[in-house]
C-alpha cells in the first residue's frame, strides 16, 4: 500500500484532476474514488490513518479492495496520458495496436500500424523494438503465402532484421562488460594491482565493441563513455575523467531527438556526473552540470520529473556548499527545501544535518539526522542509511554523551553484522570513542593516533571506503582531535 501512496503523492494537481474526469465516467459506487480523495488531500498522515477514515465512510468497503484496484485504474490511466507524450509509449502503444489488428482479421490496419512502429523505432534506436515489428510482419507475410513480395523484398527484410538484432547483441555486450567493471571494481576489496588482469581484459573487450559499426549508435557512445568515466575516476585520473563527463553531456545534448519524455536518462546521466565530482572532491566543477540542471528543470515537462530535477539540484547545491566550507550559504539554501516528501528525502536530510554539523549547531544537526534515521527504514544496500547511522554517533559525541553512545554503538553493531559488510572507517569512529581524546592527555592521544595513521592513509586512498567516505570526511574529523600529533609526525 506505501506504493499507492508514493504514487499519489507524486500526482500534479492537474494529474489528480484528469483522473477525477476520467473515473466519472463510469457509473456506481466507487469506493476507489473515496479512497483516492483521502490519500490526495492529506487527510491523514498514514495509511492506517487513511484506512480508519475509509472505514467509517464506507463501512462495507473493503479498503484492500480499493487500494489494488485504485492503483490498477490510476496506472492505467497514466499510461494513456503517456502514450500522447513519450514517443517509446507511442510506439510500443502502435505495436501492440498492430498485432490487435491481426488477431482480428484486419490486415491491412496491421501493416499500417507496423509501418508506423518501424518509423518510430528506427528514429529513437530502439532495435528492439524495430526487430519484433520487423518479425511480426515477416509471420503474417509467411502465413499469407508472401502475396505480392519478390525474393529480394523478403531477403531485404529479413536483413534489416538480422541487422538489428546484431546491434542489439553489440549494446548487450558493451552494457555487460560495463557491469562486470563496475561489479569487480566496487564489490571486490582488493586493489588494482592485483585486479589488474582481469580490468584490462574488460577494457580490451570494451574497446573490441565501440571500433565496430557500434561506434555510430547513441546507446554504445553513451556506455563507452560511462564505462571510460568510471574507469577513469578509480585510477584517479581526474582531468582526463573531466573531459569524458564534458564528452557525455555534449552526446545527450547533440541527440535531443532521441530523449525520452520526460528525459530521465539524461537526468540519470547529469546526477551520475555530480556523483562523481563529488566523490573526488572537485566541488567547483560542480556549477556547469549545476547549471544544465537548471535548463532542464526550466522545460515545460511534467510535474513529478521538475519535481526530481528540483532535488536533485537542491541536493547537490548543498553538496556543493558544504565541500567549498560555504558553511552559512548552506544554512540558507535549507531553509528553501522541502523534506517531508521528498523523493531523496533520506540524502537531503542528511546533508541539512551536515550544515548544521559544520555550523556546529549539534543540537539541530541531531533533530535532522533523527528524523532521517526515523522516517526511512533500514536499506541493506544504502550508504547513505549507514553514513546517516554513523553521523547519528558522531553528533552525539560532539555532544558529550558518552553514556547514550555505548548503547547506540552496540546497535549500530548489530546492524552492521546483518548488512554482511564492514568498513575500517567504523571501527576507527569507535577507537576513538573509545580513546575520547578530549579526556586524553597529549602522551595519550600521541600514542593513539600512531596506532591509527597508517589505518588513515589506507582508507583516504581506498575505492570501498569511498562509499561512505563521499558523504562526510570522517578520517578529517577524527584528525582534527590529533592536531599536535599530526603535526609531530
Amino acid at each position: 500500500m506505501h506504493e499507492l501512496e508514493t504514487l499519489i503523492s507524486s500526482l500534479s494537481s492537474a494529474e489528480k484532476k484528469s483522473f477525477k474526469i476520467y473515473s466519472r465516467r463510469y457509473e456506481g459506487d466507487k469506493d476507489y474514488l473515496l479512497l483516492f480523495d483521502i490519500l490526495s488531500k492529506g487527510k491523514s498522515e498514514n495509511l492506517a490513518g487513511a484506512e480508519a477514515i475509509f472505514n467509517s465512510k464506507s463501512p462495507t468497503g473493503s479498503f484492500d479492495n480499493a487500494a489494488n484496484y485504485l492503483f490498477r485504474v490510476l496506472t492505467d490511466q497514466l499510461v494513456s496520458v503517456r502514450i500522447s507524450q513519450d514517443k517509446w509509449f507511442m510506439r510500443h502503444h502502435s505495436f501492440m495496436k498492430a498485432r490487435l489488428c491481426f488477431e482480428r482479421s484486419l490486415p491491412e490496419k496491421g501493416l499500417q500500424e507496423l509501418r508506423k512502429t518501424q518509423k518510430l523505432a528506427e528514429q529513437a534506436q530502439d532495435h528492439m523494438l524495430y526487430y519484433q515489428s520487423i518479425r511480426e510482419e515477416l509471420n503474417w507475410l509467411a502465413d499469407a503465402g508472401f502475396a505480392n513480395l519478390s525474393e529480394q523484398e523478403l531477403v531485404n527484410r529479413q536483413m534489416k532484421s538480422k541487422h538489428s538484432l546484431k546491434l542489439l547483441h553489440q549494446i548487450h555486450e558493451h552494457y555487460s562488460l560495463y557491469e562486470l567493471l563496475k561489479h569487480r571494481i566496487l564489490n571486490e576489496q582488493i586493489g588494482l594491482d592485483q585486479n589488474k588482469k582481469t580490468i584490462n581484459d574488460l577494457i580490451l573487450g570494451e574497446l573490441g565493441i565501440i571500433t565496430t559499426g557500434a561506434r555510430f549508435q547513441f546507446e554504445s557512445r553513451k556506455i563507452h563513455l560511462l564505462f571510460q568515466s568510471f574507469f577513469l575516476i578509480y585510477t584517479k585520473q581526474y582531468i582526463s575523467a573531466l573531459e569524458v563527463f564534458k564528452e557525455l553531456n555534449n552526446l545527450f545534448e547533440e541527440n535531443e531527438n532521441l530523449w525520452n519524455y520526460p528525459p530521465y536518462d539524461n537526468l540519470s546521466a547529469l546526477e551520475g556526473i555530480l556523483n562523481n565530482l563529488r566523490s573526488i572532491k572537485y566541488y567547483a566543477e560542480m556549477d556547469y552540470y549545476i547549471r544544465k540542471l537548471e535548463q532542464l528543470g526550466c522545460r515545460p515537462y511534467p510535474e513529478h520529473f521538475r519535481n526530481a530535477v528540483y532535488q536533485t539540484l537542491c541536493l547537490y547545491r548543498l553538496n556543493r556548499s558544504l565541500g567549498l566550507k560555504q558553511y552559512k550559504s548552506a544554512l540558507q539554501q535549507i531553509r528553501s527545501i522541502d523534506l517531508n516528501k521528498a523523493d531523496k528525502q533520506l540524502e537531503l536530510l542528511l546533508f541539512s544535518a551536515l550544515a548544521y554539523f559544520h555550523n556546529q549547531q549539534y543540537q539541530q544537526a541531531n533533530k535532522y539526522i533523527s528524523q532521517a534515521l526515523n522516517d526511512n527504514k533500514p536499506v541493506r544496500s544504502s550508504s547513505i542509511y549507514r553514513v546517516c547511522r554513523l553521523m547519528h554517533i558522531i553528533i552525539h559525541y560532539e555532544l558529550g554523551n558518552i553514556d547514550y553512545l555505548d548503547y547506540e554503538i552496540r546497535a549500530y553493531k548489530r546492524f552492521r553484522s546483518q548488512q554482511g559488510r564492514s568498513f575500517k572507517i567504523e571501527k576507527l569512529i569507535f577507537y576513538l570513542i573509545k580513546v575520547n581524546p578530549k579526556k586524553c592527555s597529549t602522551a595519550k592521544k600521541r600514542i593513539a593516533f600512531k596506532k591509527i595513521k597508517r589505518d588513515i592513509e589506507e582508507i583516504n586512498n581506498s575505492k570501498q571506503e569511498e562509499a561512505i567516505q563521499k558523504y562526510f570526511d570522517f578520517c578529517e574529523w577524527i584528525v582534527k582531535f590529533f592536531k599536535t600529533e599530526t603535526a609531530l609526525n
